[in-house]
């Protein structure tokens, strides 16, 4: 049997088939299609006319990657983007009718949720207790054991609210991490160093800057607080997002990668990151097996 799993990330769209094989899911194939939905909205709070364009589009494209596997057998959900987006209600419909499937709206505790059991499901064994951050689009996810948070920070809406001019500064910089910092001191009590042992990040962000490290040379994927400063000095030499091009950055992540710094420089702290596993995968795919 098949499984789809279609992700309306609000940085990039996502689909995910895979075969069910016992009690896995083998990935079968794997498409990804950087819409930026986070930077689609008008003065409103909307998502405007150019950015529903264009998501409905990638949708449409995903239909076909589809092929055709039953409803039953498929699961699509937005995330911050669209749990914010002032028309939701009224994009929501022409998006299912694009993909040709229901399309469901994760609240950022289930997203977290989610977020976790992928990674879990991908990640050796252990009884060692582990940290799970996912850097969005819009919003971040904390996952300790029972422990999920949500906060309103991502690597779109960071890098248009603090360098949408493509400049970098050491000011700019600092202002957002420190913008990070305060929306995730409302959860230190529950993510500090005492409630787990070792630390993972999932999605884009950390995929990207432990690719740069690698691409450098500095770590074997692992993202420490000293690999951050390096691509601080990388950004503040670069000096405009229009002149990056650092070694092991795919092109459609320079626009974010000042914002992702800074979401990711706020969340490490003083700790070392493991960087590279799954997020929400064949999105609760297990769980709909019969």
């Amino acid at each position: 049997m098949l499984l789809g799993a279609v992700d309306l990330g609000s940085n990039s769209f996502r689909v995910e088939i895979g075969r069910v094989d016992g009690d896995r899911i083998v990935t079968q194939s794997y498409w990804k299609e950087t819409i930026r939905m986070a930077a689609g909205f008008d003065k409103n709070g909307a998502l405007t006319p150019e950015m529903q364009e264009k998501a409905l589009a990638a949708l449409s494209r995903f239909h076909e990657k589809l092929a055709g596997l039953p409803a039953t057998q498929v699961r699509a959900v937005g995330t911050q983007a669209l749990r914010e987006a002032a028309n939701s209600s009224e994009f929501l419909p022409k998006a299912e009718a694009a993909l040709g499937y229901p399309i469901g709206i994760l609240s950022g505790h289930e997203e977290a949720r989610l977020v976790f059991k992928g990674c879990a499901r991908t990640l050796p064994p252990s009884d060692k207790r582990r940290l799970v951050v996912d850097i969005g689009g819009a919003s971040t996810e904390f996952v300790v054991g029972q422990d999920y948070e949500s906060y309103h920070v991502g690597c779109v809406n960071t890098s248009m609210k603090f360098f949408a001019d493509g400049v970098i500064t050491a000011e700019k910089l600092d202002k957002a991490i420190v913008a990070c910092c305060a929306e995730f001191s409302e959860g230190e009590h529950k993510f500090n160093d005492t409630k787990f042992d070792e630390a993972y990040g999932s999605a884009g962000t950390f995929g990207a800057v432990s690719d740069i490290c690698v691409a450098q040379g500095w770590s074997d994927g692992e993202v420490t607080p000293e690999h951050l400063e390096k691509i601080r000095a990388l950004l503040l030499r670069a000096g405009n997002i229009n002149n990056i091009q650092f070694p092991g950055l795919k092109p459609d992540r320079r626009e974010v990668i000042a914002g992702g710094y800074a979401v990711l420089t706020a969340e490490v702290g003083g700790r070392a990151v493991r960087v590279g596993v799954l997020g929400l995968g064949a999105i609760d795919g297990a769980e709909r097996l019969p």
